[in-house]
């Protein structure tokens, strides 16, 4: 077998060929800031596939890009020179996801990175605490907490109270019950 060797060529995003067995999936959460990402910067790490156009990895960009109904786009692909076995695409698909670095997050908290633009991409409140002091985090959790807008609904009685608390947090709202 001859040595593998990778090169860009251009696909349209609906010749590619999503892989049934590819084992990586993603949150909504994770999928939202997927789509924000490729809003923003477009296509930054292209998808890799097998030259049958069967994505290797790239699955969910390209299930992204699909419903943001670019389907006729042509864009970059890595391609081997020779056709990978079965073996090599569950092997390489299984890399291309797993074997991925960390962050330092001495950098990362040393001045260059600002928490909100680590927030909006996606870390957690448990990762901004390996970065970031807590009063920092704190302070822009009550910065946040200034920008929510609140809706006051007076109730006749506690049980009045009860059926619209429940009723908003069963619509997913965020609330609390004050007693004035």
């Amino acid at each position: 077998m001859c040595k593998l060797e990778w090169h860009t060529e251009k696909r349209k995003i609906k010749e590619l060929i999503q892989w049934d067995k590819n084992p990586r999936k993603i949150s909504d959460k994770q999928k939202k800031q997927l789509k924000k990402s490729l809003e923003k910067f477009n296509l930054m790490s292209i998808p890799v596939i097998n030259t049958d156009n069967l994505i290797i990895s790239g699955h969910q960009r390209v299930k992204i890009l699909s419903a943001l109904g670019r389907n006729d786009e042509e864009i970059d692909v890595r391609v081997p020179n020779r056709t990978l076995t079965e073996n090599e695409i569950k092997e390489a698909n299984i890399r291309e996801n797993k074997n991925t670095g960390e962050f330092d997050y001495d950098l990362l908290g040393g001045g260059e990175f600002e928490l909100d633009m680590l927030a909006d991409v996606g870390f957690d409140d448990s990762e901004l605490s390996l970065i970031f002091p807590e009063e920092k985090i704190i302070e822009k959790k009550e910065q946040y907490l200034n920008n929510i807008y609140q809706v006051i609904v007076e109730c006749e009685n506690e049980l009045e109270q009860e059926k619209a608390y429940n009723l908003l947090k069963d619509n997913k709202f965020n609330c609390k019950i004050v007693s004035i």
